[in-house]
């Protein structure tokens, strides 16, 4: 019996994010963070295409078949977007390891939202114990961190220029 796609695909998905921090710390000494999210959605917008094609349409209507349904989806993509700009300035500021590293707090906020929007209550004395051991561990990172994780650049927002040290 293998594993279940689920795990598999989620198995993926952290190998393809681990890499991505990497790759992108590197590519963010040379790009600002809007070049490196612009070209993001442009690729992730000509692949959904190649891929979802006209089934796009038919979940489109099916989204707008209910208020809530609209109010979900288009969040969904305002808070996908604020997470990866958050995460590009978080990779020109810190280093990927430690960014990676304080961003794996996300599964907490998963459990928090989940109940306090959705009424899902995943809170099971596991669970728990789980979401304490993250706290720690984010908390012990940070506190050995903040004087060894480098600036990599400084950012002037006024004119919107890079410098490199």
């Amino acid at each position: 019996m293998g594993l279940p796609l689920w795990f598999t695909t989620s198995l993926l998905s952290s190998l393809c994010w681990g890499l991505n921090f990497c790759v992108t710390e590197e590519s963010l000494k040379t790009v600002r963070p809007t070049t490196m999210l612009f070209w993001w959605s442009v690729a992730s917008a000509v692949l959904t295409g190649l891929l979802g094609g006209m089934v796009v349409v038919d979940d489109l209507k099916t989204v707008h078949a209910t208020q809530q349904g609209v109010y979900l989806f288009y969040l969904a993509i305002v808070l996908a977007v604020a997470a990866n700009g958050f995460n590009m300035y978080a990779l020109t500021l810190g280093n990927a390891s430690y960014v990676s590293l304080v961003e794996s707090m996300y599964p907490l906020f998963v459990l928090f939202f989940s109940w306090l929007f959705f009424h899902v209550n995943v809170f099971t004395p596991v669970n728990l114990v789980g979401t304490v051991l993250v706290l720690s561990g984010v908390a012990l990172i940070c506190t050995q961190s903040t004087s060894s994780a480098p600036r990599l650049v400084d950012i002037d927002l006024q004119k919107r220029e890079l410098f490199y040290p």
